[in-house]
């Protein structure tokens, strides 16, 4: 999959696209992006991803093609695509819809450069493409929900290294391979997230991902996990660690 944002502005272009970069490492959706300013760059490059990929088109572009055309010789090779129309001309966006595009999503140009006021609007249109995304193609990987000011992170279970209780509050850190997510809730409304079998929530105040655990002194009672942190446990708690690891 290839996210294509296609608009001839370069300082918008630019924008743009390191907006789309950091919502997607946000959501932890590993997707290469392609920034063009032509239109037929796009189209040619086509053949090679036929997708289903996701195009974020400006409408009104300084070239034979607009957006809306683009978006209907898009359909030709990648009917099931995702595209998101980015533009000024809220006028249009009716006339999107009744030349059969299909669009997923019309982002308006008004607040491109408030960050504040466009995030949110990116943000909600690439989760209404991951949602779709998981449920056309339930073998994708699993994921949880989790709230992060604000906004509604999506995390692959698979990069969950570990959840830990913050102690004297009710929040829990959520730590993954990449990041670190301080949220509101309880180790077990985490724990009910979670659908794969080699979770281990034995200990009150932590979630351990064993596929994520690197070595394990059941001695001392450490536990150094994946991304280098060093947790310790008590030698009874140790122990059900060690017996739900046998199990497996």
């Amino acid at each position: 999959m290839i996210l294509y944002v296609c608009e001839d502005n370069l300082k918008e272009r630019l924008w743009l696209t390191t907006s789309l970069e950091n919502e997607l490492k946000e959501l932890n959706m590993n997707i290469q992006i392609e920034s063009e300013a032509r239109p037929d760059k796009v189209l040619a490059t086509l053949p090679e991803h036929p997708g289903p990929n996701i195009y974020f088109l400006d409408i009104q572009l300084n070239a034979p093609l607009d957006g809306i055309e683009l978006a209907r010789r898009i359909r030709e090779t990648d009917p099931l695509g995702y595209i998101v129309y980015v533009s000024v001309r809220e006028d249009l966006a009716f006339e999107t819809i009744t030349a059969m595009t299909m669009p997923t999503g019309f982002l308006s140009k008004e607040y491109l450069f408030d960050t504040e006021k466009f995030r949110p609007q990116l943000h909600q249109t690439l989760v209404k493409i991951l949602n779709h995304l998981n449920q056309v193609h339930p073998d994708q990987p699993a994921y949880i929900e989790i709230k992060n000011g604000g906004f509604l992170v999506r995390v692959r279970q698979d990069d969950l290294v570990y959840v830990e209780k913050v102690r004297h509050l009710k929040k829990v850190m959520v730590v993954t391979t990449h990041n670190r997510y301080e949220v509101n809730g309880s180790v077990h409304e985490l724990a009910s997230q979670l659908t794969a079998d080699n979770f281990f929530d034995g200990f009150q105040s932590y979630i351990l991902n064993t596929e994520q655990i690197q070595t394990v002194n059941f001695t001392q009672g450490h536990v150094t996990m994946s991304n280098g942190d060093e947790l310790n446990f008590s030698r009874g708690t140790i122990k059900k660690l060690r017996d739900f690891i046998r199990e497996k």
